[in-house]
């Protein structure tokens, strides 16, 4: 029977208790009928669930009951809707009504109609594409009661299949790039696959890639995409070739290169003209090529700048930076191994031939996904790739190695299962950061190899989620152990190189002083001149080999905590005391505001001086004259938590920290580009040895800042105060 059933047919049951025939011919309406059988129990919980939007109407086409997809897809209620023929509905144009209308009379009568599709206007005013298809529905005696209408949302179904498409897209290129790349045998041929590969990556764009001299310290263009071969060629800019022009390249810009792989660059045309193009002429290029945005990226490794490309986006087409950052970097080990001599030489031929060998292996796998895999397979660093329950299903070569075991052994356990006596406490917070938060997590984890040996593996472990839901967790590790190593190394030369300087520091420092009190004889003033001077600089070095040592024994861990009850307002106001001179110079004004319950902390009184001497002088030197600095302390809750504790507060109307360049704020020698540039003196260190010593003190720091309008820094100790450390040595 064509377009009829009952309700066994559509639910897959029949109603208990089922009244005979003198019942089911009752005077009852068809709509009660309908929501009686459709509606009650589990069919109304399966109505309510199912993907489609799901309409009930009777042999009118008046509606009885809609469910949540209706509501949701076309943003009117169920009270607006039920209760109305379809055919009355104000968001249906004519034609649709009538191929509506038609096609329920055709289904009444015993005809077969195909899925149709019509075009809703929707509450919030956008087309609604969908596709209707309608089932009629029959009592036992075969009498039609009404349909069920069907609507699926074309527009959702398009958009999953190109997002779809354009993952599988996605891979392909990358996987023939990873490939591509290893058969080149010189940079020259590799920048113009480069070119062509990343315009096919991106699409709607014109990508300028430009080879950088290190001698010269120049950027020259070595090849166009996106353009066509006339421009190619022939165009010149203010008469001269741009592939005979030589772009100079600043410091700034060889800094942000290795800073930013992927950057915007907002002066568009201009900016990467160098100054070689006016501003008028960028902006007709611009509208000539319908140029939206411009960003640029880097190809760096370790130390090594190999170049740059410049992408030209049009039409408002966007950039999928995740995407990009995979190229980016194919592209730039691509370019170190192509500049290597016979050893890299050598390994590029042996990954040829596994190439080749693995691709006959797996003749049944689509060329593109297996190129993929090769590229991961060979890949140096370590990938673990495990189910949502955290059991491997995937490990690479190098990965295997580490661990000194085969992959099938591996295969089938947790990445864990060879770590070396990490705490259960450490275990769960990843395991929630990753499982409940659904957030990557860095860090670092010792491993115990097969042979037990034991080294450091830098961790970063992220989830890939669909549709909130875990698929699978990537897992990339490196071994760190040898640079841990050096940098232990490095620490230990810092502080025994300072400690070897402090002494005839000291001695300069103590006889120029003699000197210039006139103790040994007078002086005239051009040596008085000249002596202040020494001993100026002399007492920058001394500051500086003292911050030195203290970085070295914080990271060495031999430095003493001493806890004790102290006041934080006194140590507040002592070192203010310390640097008055400073402030008087500048003309700066001074708030305090000390709330007087704070009570005393359990801390070590040098390690909180050293604290407000950092947070203090850096407010006083990168402050104008005439500014303000705010010092509070105050008791309150943590940011992030219910933990009680210690706010410090110093906040600055001085020169702030560019947003680019914040994320940089507390490392090592690390200064902001828009200070260096007034000559103020420092060394990038205070912040790092802040932040170290709140880290030791279960403590925190962060900041808030505008380009111009200043910065305020919060220090938060807990409740509870620093912990007793032995050491060797205390800060200075």
């Amino acid at each position: 029977m064509k377009n009829q059933f009952s309700l066994k047919h559509i639910f897959g049951f029949k109603r208990k208790n089922r009244p005979d025939k003198v019942n089911r011919t009752s005077s009852l309406p068809n709509d009660q009928i309908l929501k009686e059988k459709l509606l009650s129990g589990g069919a109304g919980d399966f109505f309510e669930s199912m993907p489609e939007g799901i309409l009930l109407v009777d042999t009118k086409l008046r509606v009885i009951a809609v469910n949540k997809k209706i509501e949701k897809w076309l943003g009117y209620s169920k009270d607006s809707v039920v209760g109305k023929k379809i055919t009355e509905f104000d968001f249906l144009d004519n034609e649709s009504r009538k191929v509506i209308d038609n096609s329920h009379k055709k289904r009444l009568q015993g005809s077969a109609i195909e899925p149709y599709e019509i075009t809703i206007k929707t509450a919030r005013g956008d087309d609604f594409s969908g596709l209707v298809g309608a089932s009629v529905i029959t009592d036992d005696d075969k009498k039609p009661l009404g349909e069920i209408v069907t609507l699926s949302n074309l527009g959702e179904q398009k958009a999953i299949q190109y997002e779809q498409e354009q993952y599988v897209s996605d891979l392909k290129i990358l996987s023939e790039t990873a490939i591509g790349l290893a058969e080149f045998p010189n940079t020259d041929e590799i920048y113009t696959y480069i070119s062509e590969q990343l315009q096919k990556l991106i699409g709607d764009t014109i990508v300028f890639i430009n080879i950088f001299d290190s001698e010269k310290r120049v950027f020259r263009l070595k090849n166009i995409a996106g353009i066509k071969d006339r421009f190619k060629t022939g165009v010149k800019i203010l008469g001269q070739n741009p592939y005979e022009t030589e772009y100079p390249a600043s410091e700034k810009s060889i800094r942000n290169l290795f800073q930013k792989n992927l950057f915007p660059i907002t002066k568009g045309v201009f900016e990467i003209g160098a100054g070689k193009i006016p501003r008028p002429v960028a902006r007709t290029i611009e509208k000539v090529f319908k140029i939206t945005s411009v960003y640029g990226i880097g190809f760096t490794w370790q130390d090594k700048l190999f170049g740059n490309a410049i992408v030209l986006l049009r039409n408002n087409n966007k950039l999928r930076e995740d995407i990009i950052e995979t190229f980016i970097h194919q592209t730039s080990v691509a370019l170190r191994r192509s500049q290597a001599e016979q050893a890299l030489e050598k390994a590029r031929d042996e990954l040829e031939d596994r190439v080749k060998v693995r691709t006959a292996d797996l003749q049944q796998t689509t060329q593109d996904l297996e190129k993929f895999k090769l590229a991961v397979d060979n890949a140096s660093d370590h990938i673990i790739i495990s189910d949502e329950n955290g059991v491997i299903i995937y490990i690479n070569q190098p990965a295997a190695m580490a661990a000194g075991y085969s992959r099938q052994e591996l295969i089938g356990k947790t990445p864990f299962s060879w770590v070396h006596q990490m705490h259960n406490k450490y275990y769960q917070k990843i395991w929630h950061k990753i499982k409940v938060e659904k957030k990557p997590f860095v860090g670092e984890i010792t491993r115990r190899r097969a042979n037990n040996e034991v080294y450091i593996a830098e961790v970063h472990i992220a989830p890939v989620v669909s549709n909130g839901k875990i698929l699978f967790f990537v897992q990339i590790e490196r071994d760190v152990t040898r640079a841990k190593e050096i940098d232990q190394a490095k620490s230990e030369f810092v502080s025994l190189t300072s400690h070897q300087l402090r002494t005839p520091l000291t001695t300069i420092n103590w006889y120029a002083g003699l000197i210039l009190g006139e103790s040994i004889g007078k002086i005239n003033e051009k040596q008085r001149k000249y002596l202040s001077e020494i001993k100026e600089a002399n007492q920058r070095m001394i500051k500086l080999v003292s911050a030195l040592l203290n970085v070295s024994r914080i990271e060495l861990g031999t430095f003493i905590v001493e806890p004790e009850k102290i006041d934080l307002q006194k140590v507040s106001q002592s070192v203010l005391a310390e640097v008055k001179k400073s402030i008087d110079d500048k003309k700066l004004k001074i708030i305090e505001n000390y709330k007087p319950e704070i009570g005393k902390v359990n801390a070590d009184p040098n390690l909180i001086r050293i604290v407000f001497q950092n947070l203090l002088t850096n407010a006083i030197k990168y402050t104008p004259e005439k500014g303000t600095i705010t010092i509070s302390v105050d008791r309150v809750k943590a940011k992030d938590s219910d933990q009680e504790g210690y706010l410090i507060k110093c906040a600055d109307t001085g020169y702030g920290i560019p947003k680019d360049q914040q994320s940089k704020i507390f490392t090592k020698l690390f200064r902001a580009d828009n200070v260096r540039d007034k000559s103020i003196e420092g060394t990038g260190l205070g912040l790092y040895i802040i932040k170290s010593i709140l880290e030791h003190s279960k403590g925190k720091i962060w900041f808030e800042s505008e380009m111009n309008k200043g910065t305020t820094f919060y220090v938060f100790l807990p409740r509870e105060g620093m912990v007793k450390k032995a050491g060797t040595k205390k800060l200075d």
